[in-house]
């Protein structure tokens, strides 16, 4: 294998190697495998660059000043560019960014230049053909249908658009909804009839592109992810039988989750990675590998890499049990994107960091690569004879042998017929015999695998070679130079009655489980990356686990006066990350990380990169971490509270409560609910308690009541919302808890509101668009007469601008009050338009009751915004004339 990090590959001033390192967050190989392109930062935008492959293949073309390295740059993008991705003909070059727009780029035919305000030349010019508008919040990922007629660009709008590219100026075909957090990766299935997306509300989900309706929605792999990753760039194996996830969790450790295409079936994972996996790509290429039994017969696979924030780069085979190789300490900073080339030999990665590694395989490593007529058979063989690789749109249907429903064809064609039966038969492929991964030839086990029984009583099964039913198997003596063991993991439905088990009663250690125990336990068996086959396992539970985080209220003693809230969950890792002046800050904190005689300790480690800065031991077990730039906080077991600053100096000795039900951390507050029920707030940058000990008693009626979300405003401002609809945030200068939404209100169900619309990024700053938007409803729900539909609008909206004047959000309030002065104009409600006027226009002299500001806002500005929404309306002209001569007066005197 060959490996290289060519210096020149930078988005720096120049491509020398002493050039500065921007972040690079995107890499894609062109189709024809000749030149590849990176997206990333440049100096003062985004950056898109076109690189030739050559330097990189031969030494002597990257001594050779006359052959280019850059073939072409553009710093369109305003803001970082996340995601490239070139079309499957090679026309076209998208690209997305945090400035939420995507860029077509084509090859003009205009040669070369030099580089904008630069004299570095360029042998290529790109053009933009066109700029696609639709996201409200940054772009992270992007993904070209199998025909290039559809792109689709996954946004932290927690939407996901897909374009029709098949006219000069593409439009929007659908936008998907149905994630309700940062969606950071999307991946079409090769065949053309889904599309993945991943997103940090932990699911992943599958839409059909028949009618792009939701098909399957998966949470079960990523309930207990903790912390945050960069992107979720999942993908699909090349002949569309298996999808992979990113950042996923078994057993308290990072995998990465492999799905089964026949029923979504979640059986496997590829475990061995330290932290979350950021990334993982599939080359196009399927793999064949000769067999020492039937004549020298082959078995086909395919081979897929995986990148994570630990550092480390793993390539994978399904040929093997254990990855054909695994890279480390690459790069300094996490690893954002991979991308193999058409020959299925050369894979790029490129990290945070700014640089870029090319790695080489030999035949001997990957094996040879099927020709594009025997993979099309291999395609028949599998989808039946209804799949042509030559159609302009391709569908076709997964299980010919079965009837089934058509589907609706794309380009609005006639829906496919019953295929011919009598024409499904496979063809032999230059006698090569095809292993094809569908239930209709389910893998028959053999042989023996290993269980090892933990100290808990949990099973970890090391699955042995399974080979084919016609008990093809590899030579035992075909081995590269980093493994020799192989398996293959195509199929999920296998019977276990021919499968000898082994059974290892003594504790494990590996990188994600170190169990104690009182008995004396073998050594720990060596760190190893593995194809886990087992039953998904849970994290160990110190209390019942409640339905999506739910905390359900018990209420003791006679009078039900005394709360009790059950407290969090122990896992077996939490990790986080935050950056500081620039430089990406790794938070982990390990349960059962050592033992001091028979005791446990319990570690949070703070690193940079690859070195350690920092750590802190604890005696009871972690529960939480919650941590930004400014303060790091852990609860434990045993109801302590800590607080330690990033530079890792503890702010107080440990804070005692009762348990810690909930903690969350915003900017320089930090939000604890207890297990008694009582809320405190402490502001980090004055070291003063903003809400001591407020119990929510008060806010919980009834005998069944849950708490499903606990926050903090931009203001410090507890928030708290339970399953009955209601949402409460504790006001201290009334030293109340005050009532902001109340979903199932009558009055809430009878108002008909146009809901105001926000940003992306205003959304996340503001409390009610944000944490309430389930509670905004923008149509009646119920029927009632006009006039009770009027009167509870004008009551909810007047609500509205009450609660954004309580958690103090100007831009709500402002969206709010305009909303509530165009529902008055509409019902031509003087009197209450007039009483706002005046609030706002103040007394004509100088009066210390009266502050010209409103919550940051200038009330003059409010006003002149007011008078131009009453303005076209001829039955209030009289009340326009009046504040607009008196705005214009108080002006004239200033």
């Amino acid at each position: 294998m060959k490996l290289l990090k060519p210096p020149w590959v930078n988005h720096g001033k120049s491509s020398s190697k002493n050039a500065t390192k921007n972040p690079i967050s995107a890499i894609d190989f062109h189709p024809k495998g000749k030149k590849f392109a990176t997206g990333g930062k440049g100096e003062d935008s985004g950056r898109v660059a076109i690189w030739n492959v050559q330097p990189m293949i031969n030494s002597k073309c990257e001594s050779d000043e006359n052959i280019p390295k850059l073939l072409c740059q553009m710093d369109n993008h305003l803001a970082n560019v996340n995601c490239v991705r070139w079309s499957h003909s090679g026309d076209y070059l998208a690209s997305a960014g945090d400035d939420k727009l995507v860029m077509i780029w084509q090859l003009s035919q205009y040669g070369g230049g030099t580089v904008f305000g630069s004299s570095q030349a360029t042998t290529e010019s790109w053009r933009c053909k066109a700029t696609l508008l639709g996201h409200e919040g940054d772009i992270l990922d992007i993904t070209w249908a199998p025909n290039d007629a559809r792109l689709a660009s996954a946004s932290i709008d927690n939407d996901i658009i897909v374009w029709d590219m098949r006219s000069s100026k593409p439009e929007i075909l659908k936008k998907l909804k149905g994630h309700t957090g940062l969606v950071k990766g999307v991946s079409f299935d090769p065949i053309g009839k889904y599309l993945a997306s991943q997103s940090e509300d932990k699911s992943l989900r599958i839409w059909r592109t028949s009618d792009w309706k939701e098909e399957k929605a998966i949470t079960e792999p990523f309930l207990e992810c903790s912390g945050t990753t960069p992107v979720l760039r999942l993908d699909w194996s090349p002949e569309g039988q298996t999808l992979i996830s990113a950042h996923a969790i078994n057993g308290g450790g990072p995998t990465a989750q492999i799905i089964d295409r026949d029923g979504w079936k979640l059986q496997r994972d590829l475990v061995g990675h330290r932290k979350a996996v950021t990334c993982v790509r599939f080359s196009s290429c399927l793999y064949q590998k000769k067999s020492n039994v039937n004549n020298g017969k082959r078995i086909i696979g395919n081979t897929c890499a995986i990148g994570s924030k630990d550092l480390c780069i793993s390539v994978w085979q399904n040929f093997l049990k254990r990855p054909l190789v695994v890279l480390r300490d690459l790069f300094t900073e996490p690893v954002l994107d991979l991308s193999w080339d058409y020959t299925g030999r050369r894979l790029l990665a490129c990290s945070w960091d700014g640089t870029v590694a090319f790695m080489e395989f030999d035949k001997k490593e990957v094996g040879e690569t099927l020709s594009a007529t025997e993979k099309n058979s291999f395609f028949k063989r599998v989808y039946g004879s209804s799949y042509a690789s030559d159609q302009p749109v391709r569908v076709i249907r997964e299980n010919p042998l079965v009837p089934s429903i058509p589907m609706v064809v794309e380009n609005d064609a006639t829906p496919l017929q019953s295929a011919d039966q009598s024409k499904l038969a496979p063809e032999p492929i230059n006698e090569v015999q095809l292993v094809t991964p569908t239930s209709s030839q389910p893998l028959m086990p053999i042989g023996k695998q290993v269980e090892s029984r933990m100290a808990d009583g949990r099973r970890r099964i090391t699955p042995m070679f399974i080979p084919p039913p016609s008990s093809l198997s590899l030579d035992a003596t075909h081995a590269t130079t980093i493994t020799s063991d192989q398996i293959t993991f195509t199929s999920s439905a296998q019977p276990s009655s021919q499968i000898v088990v082994e059974r290892l009663e003594e504790g494990v250690d590996d990188d994600f489980e170190k169990q104690k125990s009182e008995k004396k336990t073998s050594a720990p068996l060596p760190e190893h990356f593995d194809v886990i086959k087992r039953p998904r396992m849970t994290a160990v539970q110190s209390t019942p686990k409640k339905s999506q985080g739910a905390l359900s209220v018990n209420f003791q003693g006679a009078g039900g006066g005394r709360i009790k809230l059950p407290i969090l969950e122990a896992k077996r890792m939490y990790s986080s990350s935050v950056e500081q002046n620039g430089i990406l800050l790794n938070i982990e904190a390990n349960n059962e990380a050592m033992t001091s005689g028979r005791d446990s300790l319990h570690k949070l480690i703070c690193s940079r990169g690859s070195t350690k800065s920092w750590e802190q031991v604890f005696s009871s077990r972690i529960l939480a971490l919650e941590c930004n730039n400014q303060v790091i906080c852990v609860g434990t077991e045993d109801g302590s509270f800590h607080m330690f600053s990033v530079e890792g100096c503890r702010k107080f000795p440990p804070i005692v409560t009762s348990g810690i039900s909930c903690l969350q951390v915003l900017r320089h507050f930090v939000f604890l609910l207890t297990s008694n029920g009582r809320v405190n707030v402490w502001n980090m940058s004055t070291s003063i308690s903003t809400c001591r000990n407020v119990s929510v008693e008060d806010i919980l009626k009834g005998s069944s009541v849950e708490i499903v979300n606990c926050s903090l405003t931009v203001n410090g401002m507890p928030v708290i919302s339970l399953r009955d609809g209601n949402t409460y945030a504790y006001s201290q200068p009334i030293e109340s808890w005050v009532l902001l939404a109340a979903l199932e209100d009558p009055v809430t169900k009878s108002c008909d509101v146009q809901i105001p619309a926000f940003s992306a990024k205003e959304k996340k700053e503001y409390s009610l668009s944000s944490t309430f938007s389930s509670s905004l409803r923008p149509r009646s729900t119920v029927r009632c007469s006009t006039e009770v539909q009027t009167a509870c609008t004008q009551s909810y909206l007047e609500h509205q601008v009450c609660a954004s004047l309580v958690i103090e959000s100007p831009g709500e309030y402002r969206a709010w009050l305009l909303a509530l002065v165009k529902h008055l104009t509409t019902t031509a409600m003087e009197h209450r338009l007039r009483s706002i006027c005046r609030d706002l226009l103040g007394p004509m002299y100088k009066s210390p009751a009266w502050s010209p500001e409103i919550l940051g806002l200038s009330k003059h500005s409010l006003l002149k915004e007011i008078l131009v929404i009453i303005l076209p309306q001829v039955r209030l002209q009289r009340l326009y004339t009046e504040f607009a001569e008196q705005l214009r007066l108080g002006s004239d005197q200033k």
